[in-house]
């Protein structure tokens, strides 16, 4: 728990894979020094020996291979994110989210139905939060159901193209 408070204080990571009890770190803040930083959590990963446990794996392009093998995904925007896509390609895939509650990510989540969301500048509430959800499957069960339903209502292609075409009936109808 100690070396996760850690890395939360210090918002070391936007994305964080869980997969079968290891953390996979992704997509660095790009407004951090990466190499001191790196260095730096490299050293504190090694302190408590959970270099076998914890891995680096540089930025991503396309994470989905990733993401299909985690069991659980971590979102940890620094910065609000108006449309964190993160959050429903993960859901989109059946995917477990626990996000700040930065930008969009509360709404995505849908306030707390579709996954859970942490505070910002708290890392022992974080932590506890995550250790809690990553061995309650069924909230996490439960959380997927209703992603399911809001991603139909909110997110389809049909529902994109409906809303499109009702704007543009708006705009040309003065």
């Amino acid at each position: 728990m100690d070396v996760f408070q850690n890395i939360c204080e210090n918002n070391v990571t936007n994305d964080l894979f869980w997969y079968k009890q290891y953390a996979l770190f992704y997509n660095l803040d790009k407004n951090i020094n990466i190499d001191n930083y790196l260095e730096k959590l490299k050293k504190i990963i090694k302190n408590y020996d959970l270099e076998n446990k914890i891995f680096f794996k540089g930025f991503k392009r396309n994470i989905k291979v990733q993401t299909l093998e985690s069991d659980l995904i971590l979102q940890t925007p620094v910065f609000p994110d108006s449309l964190p896509t993160v959050l429903i390609d993960s859901l989109t895939l059946n995917k477990p989210v626990v996000s700040t509650d930065l930008g969009g990510c509360a709404e995505i989540l849908n306030y707390g139905k579709n996954g859970i969301l942490i505070p910002t500048k708290n890392a022992s509430a974080c932590a506890k939060i995550i250790n809690q959800y990553s061995s309650d499957k069924n909230l996490q069960e439960k959380h997927l159901k209703n992603a399911k339903i809001f991603l139909n209502q909110n997110f389809s292609k049909i529902e994109f193209n409906k809303r499109v075409l009702d704007e543009l009936n708006r705009v040309s109808n003065g």
